[in-house]
């Protein structure tokens, strides 16, 4: 369990509030966008894509104004490398299909622990150490074994696959040798999707309906699945 979803992105401060006890280190911020950067003073830098702080200067900012964070990738980096140091590496993207993976770890080589913001709608912390991330499952929202849910998720992808070549006979070829066994790997999920955890939505007894964006990396080709839940039985159409 070295990844957590949490289904909110408003709690950044009280996440914040649980790596005082963590390795002195700073902040690379990425993919950033923020709505609070105009009349205060310091405001100016969160207009910026990205930035480099350090410990004391981030948690100053977001005690002060509790921020709203859109999009950002909040890389913790030990204090010993300098900014030229972080540079030599692709900065952490947030359309990322290592999301998705089975197993989740910070993109940056250097980052001990990665804090995501997606889409306004929820949260992704993810750590090489397990024990980083115990103080965050004490959070009083609600905080889901990433890994976990990927796997699940993962393998109702596999089972796409397997139906793919009597359903949509025309895409299934094309998709069937990228996808193999493993198809978190080469796919994604839209935003949409995940809004709603398949942890709740497989408990649930109602009928529901999720939308699949199912992606092939090497020819680029896009399939929109819905897939339908009712009664414990499952459908899959295209959309």
């Amino acid at each position: 369990m070295p990844a957590l979803l949490i289904d909110s992105c408003s709690q950044l401060k009280d996440i914040l509030k649980e790596t005082d006890t963590l390795i002195p280190h700073n902040w690379l911020i990425s993919n950033l966008e923020c709505y609070d950067t105009t009349g205060w003073e310091g405001c100016e830098k969160w207009a910026r894509r990205t930035l480099i702080l350090t410990d004391e200067e981030l948690k100053h900012d977001v005690y002060l104004r509790d921020m709203q964070f859109i999009w950002g990738v909040f890389s913790a980096i030990p204090k010993e490398y300098e900014r030229r140091d972080m540079e030599k590496y692709a900065y952490p993207a947030l359309e990322n299909i290592s999301y998705m993976a089975n197993r989740v770890t910070p993109q940056h080589p250097m980052a001990f622990l990665e804090i995501s913001v997606w889409d306004g709608s929820h949260t992704y912390i993810c750590a090489h150490d397990k024990g980083v991330l115990q103080a965050f499952c004490k959070l009083p929202y609600d905080v889901i074994d990433l890994e976990n849910d990927n796997r699940i998720m993962n393998r109702e992808l596999c089972r796409i696959q397997d139906t793919l070549h009597h359903l949509i006979p025309s895409v299934s070829e094309a998709l069937q040798t990228t996808f193999g066994g493993n198809a978190g790997t080469h796919c994604f999920v839209t935003k949409r999707a995940r809004k709603f955890p398949l942890k709740k939505w497989r408990k649930s007894s109602k009928p529901y309906t999720k939308r699949f964006l199912l992606k092939d990396i090497g020819s680029n080709i896009r399939i929109g699945i819905h897939m339908t839940k009712n009664k414990n039985k499952f459908a899959l159409t295209e959309s």
